[in-house]
């Protein structure tokens, strides 16, 4: 017996604005990618306000640290 796709799909991530206060959704792809292998970000524009919303991701202190998560 073998496991089949029914149907492909990305799950919604959610994430509530700093700025203005909405909670919007949106999908992992369509952040942008930015940065190297060592520190790197990811970026989105709220669609009501069009701030950048930033998550940062790296190494400090041999810990890695993630700021701003998304929630779903």
């Amino acid at each position: 017996m073998a496991i089949e796709v029914i149907k492909h799909g990305q799950p919604k991530l959610i994430a509530t604005c700093r700025n203005c206060g909405c909670t919007f959704s949106f999908l992992a792809t369509d952040m942008e990618d930015y940065g190297n292998q060592i520190d790197w970000y990811e970026t989105i524009n709220c669609p009501d306000c069009h701030k950048t919303l930033t998550w940062y991701y790296g190494e400090k202190s041999g810990r890695t640290y993630k700021t701003q998560r998304p929630y779903n």
